[in-house]
């Protein structure tokens, strides 16, 4: 510890501790007066003093079109689309053994990109096995041998390169105009298009 000369480190914790509840209490108590004082324009108070109350400010509601481009694409699902980016990027390779070289098994390709999805999109391995019919263990143990932030890295890395050499990539403006879509541009499936992924999502 003496090594590093870290103060943090060399201080005693009760003091560090200390330090960091009152840079807390100070930042609530900074929180708390600007919206008190109405400063805040995110957040809406209502009520006398003592029973105050406050709420979100959302946006009004503004009815969005999808811009026309969008209605020429044809739906596809998200299983189909992930085989297509996987074929051309190879971003699979990427998911690698946390063991390494001493796996004597194939990984599952199914697996994986269930698990891709189920975390991606927040649904859970438990949601996923139950739509998907694959085994919540299998995933479990899918999710801990092969997902982690260095594969999850690589296989991001893989396909932003393999985006980056196309040749619309150049003609792109990221600054220029947007094509903006709303919800509706998404729809729903109850049926399962692949074992390991939800074929719910489609776009």
């Amino acid at each position: 510890m003496r090594e590093i000369a870290s103060p943090i480190l060399l201080a005693p914790i009760r003091e560090t501790l200390a330090a960091f509840h009152g840079a807390l209490e100070a930042k609530f108590n900074a929180v708390n007066r600007r919206i008190a004082d109405g400063l805040n324009t995110h957040i809406n108070v209502r009520g006398p003093d003592g029973k105050r109350r406050w709420t979100l400010a959302y946006p009004d509601a503004e009815e969005a079109a999808d811009h026309p481009f969008y209605s020429q694409l044809p739906g596809i699902g998200i299983a189909d689309l992930l085989r297509f980016v996987a074929a051309k990027t190879g971003f699979m390779g990427a998911f690698t053994h946390v063991l390494d070289r001493y796996v004597k098994h194939e990984p599952n390709p199914r697996e994986i990109l269930a698990c891709a999805v189920a975390m991606g999109t927040n649904m859970g391995l438990w949601k996923m096995a139950d739509v998907s019919g694959l085994g919540h263990p299998s995933l479990m143990s899918t999710a801990r041998n092969y997902l982690r932030l260095e594969t999850l890295h690589a296989a991001n890395d893989a396909i932003s390169n393999a985006i980056a050499v196309l040749p619309v990539f150049h003609q792109y403006d990221i600054q220029g105009e947007m094509h903006s879509t709303t919800a509706n541009a998404l729809k729903h499936r109850s049926t399962r298009s692949m074992p390991g992924t939800p074929a719910s999502i489609s776009a």
